[in-house]
């Protein structure tokens, strides 16, 4: 493995130019690239609510990006994201390459990271080997979050689209999600309104995807299957108020995150509630 510091580190970065870096194949069979956020602290949107002015729907100051021959694109990335990752497809080509940039948006600020940069042999075992999940997780339980959630006076970042994956463990036939126990764990769109919730078509903006949303994990044949969910509470029963587990038994295990770029001000209820983003506790469920 090699890292990305910031120039100076461990002091902080308090220059306002931006930095660049270019990683290259050091094996002709490496796929993709996995980056390891250790440390991650860069200017984030700087509002709580979705609508504000003069940075509104929680556009990045800072921005940091990746891109590569592949031409998949990967969603801008800034605020506070230590001990987040994501993988990074290189393409077939020993030439490929896989760009890092970092533009500092000219404030004085303080800023530091340490990205961990592992490359990924073709078929490595416990490695994702579908394309299309930006991070991966093993194990019959852990955490999911958006990225920016750490913060709890900032905003979760607009115009993200991108799949969480998790490993299907052996014996394990579904996995449970249940809204984490910190503060607007689930307020990709959190309105005033206490105890609004939407499924599927209702959800437009920002919302969460789930293949095969139901109440239980042992859902009959025929039973109704939500796909995205919206609004601030996490359920499937549009009269519930408080949030509930959802389960999944469909394969692969994924949850999508879909945040637009527009802000909800002139929407009749504006998004002015604290929306710090998702954060998911799972577990999965035996067959």
């Amino acid at each position: 493995c090699s890292y990305l510091r910031n120039p100076g580190f461990p002091n902080a970065y308090a220059e306002t130019s931006q930095v660049s870096y270019t990683i290259q194949k050091c094996d002709s069979s490496v796929c993709r690239l996995r980056l390891d956020f250790e440390s991650f602290s860069l200017l984030g949107t700087g509002n709580t609510e979705e609508f504000l002015d003069p940075n509104p729907g929680g556009q990045c100051r800072d921005m940091f990006t990746v891109s590569s021959n592949t031409g998949n694109t990967l969603p801008t990335i800034c605020g506070q994201n230590t001990g987040q990752h994501i993988y990074v497809e290189m393409g077939c080509l020993d030439s490929d390459t896989v760009s890092v940039n970092l533009n500092i948006d000219g404030s004085t600020a303080v800023r530091m990271w340490e990205i961990k940069v592992t490359q990924v042999k073709c078929n490595t075992e416990g490695q994702p080997r579908n394309c299309g999940c930006l991070q991966y997780h093993t194990g019959l339980t852990g955490r999911l979050t958006t990225f920016n959630f750490l913060p709890t006076n900032d905003n979760h970042l607009a115009k993200q689209e991108y799949s969480i994956c998790i490993r299907q463990e052996a014996g394990m036939c579904c996995v449970e999600y249940t809204v984490c126990a910190d503060a607007s764990s689930y307020s990709l769109e959190a309105k005033n309104d206490d105890g609004t919730n939407m499924q599927d078509s209702n959800c437009s903006k920002d919302y969460v995807g789930i293949e095969g949303g139901s109440a239980t994990c042992n859902a009959s044949p025929g039973d109704v299957l939500f796909t995205q969910f919206c609004g601030n509470v996490f359920t499937t029963d549009e009269a519930a108020t408080m949030n509930m587990p959802i389960c999944d038994c469909t394969k692969p295990f994924r949850v999508d995150i879909f945040t637009d770029e527009d802000t909800d001000e002139a929407e009749a209820t504006a998004n002015e509630k604290h929306s710090r983003g998702l954060c998911l506790e799972y577990r999965q469920i035996p067959c």
